[in-house]
């Protein structure tokens, strides 16, 4: 029997990600096939996942049946502690990826564990997903949690977090270098088209959300969302991603929330998980035994 994870055009990349490792927690502990099927992969330049990552394909069983993980999928039910325990074997990039990684943090001047970090997700999530946490308050609780900040890496998709930040750190006279990668001109990604029309109407924002993207519709009105993009802007989108949240990974205490799938990803696959806290609840903690996939939450 093989299994193949089905990625498809209409959902994130950690989205999509999650359920693809449950699709293969359950080929391997039912000794069977596994593929991905990618064709049709938002986040597809030209292989598909291997654009990024080393092939994870297992084919060492004769098969005469296939059964297909479509995304929102479940094939079994796992333990968040086992969705953290494979992710090693999954989340394995290649040569080019692993490169551009060290040049990143060579430009940036990091190096692991010699920094902290703040992840900030705003964009398309403010729709209706997530609530809009003032940039300030990430940092106040990343204080709290070590006075002794001096470095910090700013991964977000919306430059306004960057201002906020120095405006902060300015205003209070703190010794602290902070560095991004986010573009001046990025305030805010969007994934699909229909997440734009739903900015640009106006028709099903969080109430708590609507002043933010309304002050900010001009810049998201000039975002091209993934599903327009041509194969090279989506190969440099998605490297950009994963490079940047690489070395939220490789840092020592991150603050951010746990609404977003980067976010859960975050905290299952950083060095240090402990290190990992949320912003909301003003906590490290996660029931690690709960039977859930990480993309319906923790």
């Amino acid at each position: 029997m093989t299994i193949i994870s089905v990625f498809n055009r209409y959902s994130g990349f950690y989205s999509m990600f999650f359920f693809f490792v449950n699709h293969y927690i359950y080929s391997i502990k039912n000794n069977k096939n596994f593929k991905i099927h990618n064709d049709n992969w938002l986040f597809k330049s030209e292989l598909g996942w291997e654009d990024y990552f080393e092939n994870i394909d297992i084919t060492n069983k004769i098969s005469d049946k296939i059964i297909f993980g479509n995304f929102n999928q479940t094939l079994s039910e796992y333990s968040i502690r086992e969705y953290k325990e494979v992710l090693h074997n999954v989340y394995i990039y290649n040569k080019n990826t692993i490169k551009l990684i060290e040049d990143k943090k060579i430009k940036l001047n990091l190096k692991n564990n010699t920094y902290d970090s703040i992840f900030i997700r705003r964009g398309d999530k403010l729709i209706a997903e997530s609530d809009y946490i003032s940039a300030e308050n990430y940092l106040i609780y990343l204080l709290e949690l070590n006075p002794q900040c001096k470095n910090i890496y700013l991964q977000t998709d919306d430059y306004n977090c960057f201002t906020e930040l120095n405006d902060y750190i300015n205003k209070h006279s703190l010794d602290i270098n902070l560095v991004t990668a986010c573009e001046k001109n990025c305030k805010g990604m969007i994934t699909l088209s229909l997440h734009k029309d739903s900015i640009l109407n106006n028709n099903i924002i969080k109430k708590e959300n609507v002043n933010y993207l309304t002050d900010n519709i001009k810049s998201l009105s000039k975002c091209k969302p993934v599903d327009k993009m041509d194969s090279k802007e989506i190969y440099n989108h998605t490297l950009e991603m994963l490079i940047g949240i690489d070395i939220v990974l490789k840092s020592n205490i991150v603050v951010t929330d746990y609404s977003s799938n980067v976010a859960r990803f975050i905290k299952l696959k950083h060095s240090n998980s402990n290190n990992v806290y949320d912003i909301i609840s003003k906590s490290n903690n996660i029931d690690y035994n709960k039977m859930i996939c990480p993309s319906r939450g923790f």
